[in-house]
């Protein structure tokens, strides 16, 4: 599951790390093990380095293909890859 906690503490320990770093969504779920399925919940991301709190991030979140169903990367489903999600 991923979770805005995740993502926070995720860019708080990449900041901690290498402060002189450009920080990218694609950095931060590196640095969890994860991978957006769709992308639409890159943007949430973007806002989270920038420094919103969660529901104006979540609320800034572009839709995505995965719509009708809602997004699996924001609704905390398990977006890595099948043999990271069971390992």
């Amino acid at each position: 599951m991923i979770t805005h906690r995740e993502i926070r503490d995720a860019i708080d320990r990449l900041r901690t790390m290498s402060p002189d770093s450009v920080l990218t969504p694609g950095l931060v779920y590196r640095s969890l093990g994860y991978r957006p399925r769709c992308g639409g919940c890159l943007s949430h991301v973007v806002q989270i380095i920038h420094g919103l709190p969660a529901e104006e991030a979540a609320a800034g979140a572009q839709p995505c293909c995965c719509q009708a169903g809602g997004c699996a990367c924001m609704a905390g489903a398990d977006i890595r890859e099948p043999e990271l999600a069971e390992g």
